[in-house]
């Protein structure tokens, strides 16, 4: 209990203090600081101009308190993009019209994002062992804001008019961004105060990853048996070719039958093609996130959200595998969707804490006999990771291991001193792009 009395005290100023910096210019903010400085100097009943800056400030803003019934008719509508991007500016419209008799003047707009203050629940459940209250609180602060967005002036609108406005938000945080409503604010006649009302416009808008530009990549592996449908190997694959007839065998699929020869010979005859081969690569995100930084696991995320935004599919097919609540495995490419579909999945990626790394080694070394080739983003070099790597070298598939290092916790001089494998690369967080540069 004692260890959440911190809790409550940050909680209440951090509301405090955003509902200041909401309600109060920049003069209103000045006003208040005199306020409250005139009020501990007046202590002293000597000091007479204290307590006249305080009757002062005081009277002004009691005045101002008056001008702040503010309750404009507005309906407002947003046109959103499908996606957005983190860390690139989100530009959409909005179509805002004025339903009341009187028209809006000196009015400026403003998204109401949601409040990124921890609830004492979540505070308790992020509890991290070693971690101070002071860094979790500002980890879990820093996790919910999704988005930052500034206020936009809204010209003059007349009655029963509508117009659109630009708006531009940029997001923090990749996800599902919910976005409740639009704040409408104008500042009362003494300019120490803003009056505040509120538009209902509930909407939402996928944010995907980060990506970062690529040098052209020369992915490892070659064509391999297609497992699966002839009409998905026809698709994706060399173009499938009649070779020879022969006599029917039981088991022989019915659809093989070749009819008009059967017709002819008074037998069932059987169609034989050739194999059909495919490129198809995995894309292995490890998602093992235990004592592993916030930061890391993003880029990782965006490291992998870059891969599959080059890789080539129109040709071949790219699977997705990586670990949460079970194995995922997803797959685009001709005839399966196209890499939309990854960023989206990645868009909703999670830590996974609950299994150990062999389950993702397990489903990856499950498919190998279907795989042309292997690119495997890992969070950490461990035993479990190499060893993961060494049985992937044993079985002859071809693959690409990319390895993120902290630089807060200054790991990557010790990871270069093991002499990694060729294949691993390191990418230290932060730097993503530099790495991959020199690659």
């Amino acid at each position: 209990m004692i260890e959440f009395i911190p809790y409550f005290i940050v909680h209440r100023l951090a509301g405090l203090r955003h509902l200041l910096r909401q309600r109060c210019t920049a003069a209103g903010q000045l006003a208040l600081l005199a306020l409250v400085a005139s009020a501990v100097l007046g202590f002293d009943i000597r000091r007479n101009l204290a307590a006249w800056i305080f009757t002062l400030m005081l009277s002004l803003l009691l005045v101002a308190c008056t001008g702040l019934r503010f309750r404009p008719r507005v309906r407002v509508r947003r046109d959103l993009p499908r996606f957005g991007t983190v860390g690139e500016p989100l530009r959409y419209r909005l179509d805002v019209g004025n339903e009341a008799d009187v028209a809006l003047v000196g009015i400026e707009l403003a998204e109401c994002l949601a409040d990124p203050r921890p609830a004492a629940a979540e505070y308790r459940a992020a509890r991290r062992q070693g971690e101070k209250p002071r860094f979790r609180w500002l980890r879990l602060l820093g996790q919910a804001r999704l988005a930052e967005g500034a206020r936009v002036a809204l010209p003059e609108l007349a009655p029963g008019t509508r117009l659109e406005v630009s708006m531009t938000l940029l997001p923090l945080r990749r996800g599902r961004l919910h976005l409740q409503g639009i704040r409408l604010v104008r500042p009362e006649r003494l300019g120490l105060l803003n009056a505040l009302s509120e538009a209902p416009c509930a909407d939402s808008v996928l944010i995907l990853p980060r990506r970062y530009r690529l040098p052209p990549l020369d992915l490892p592996g070659n064509r391999a048996v297609l497992q699966g449908s002839q009409a998905v190997a026809s698709s994706v694959a060399d173009a499938e070719e009649f070779q020879s007839l022969r006599d029917y065998r039981p088991g022989d699929p019915l659809r093989l039958i070749h009819w008009k020869s059967w017709a002819r010979s008074g037998k069932p005859v059987i169609r034989e093609y050739q194999d059909e081969f495919s490129l198809r690569h995995a894309l292995v995100l490890d998602t093992f996130g235990v004592g592993v930084a916030d930061t890391v696991f993003e880029e990782a995320v965006s490291l992998a959200a870059s891969f599959a935004c080059t890789v080539e599919t129109r040709e071949s097919l790219l699977d997705l595998l990586f670990v949460g609540a079970e194995v995922y495995r997803e797959t685009v490419g001709r005839g399966h969707g196209p890499v939309e579909r990854l960023l989206e999945v990645l868009a909703g990626v999670q830590p996974c804490e609950d299994k150990p790394f062999r389950v993702l080694q397990q489903a990856v070394l499950a498919q190998r006999a279907a795989l042309s080739g292997c690119n495997c983003v890992l969070l950490a070099w461990d035993e479990a990771r190499a060893d993961f790597v060494r049985k992937l070298a044993a079985l002859g598939l071809p693959h690409e291991v990319f390895v993120l290092t902290d630089a807060a916790r200054g790991n990557l001089p010790a990871l270069q001193a093991e002499g990694l494998p060729a294949d691993v690369h390191l990418l230290e967080a932060g730097r993503i792009g530099e790495g991959l540069a020199s690659l």
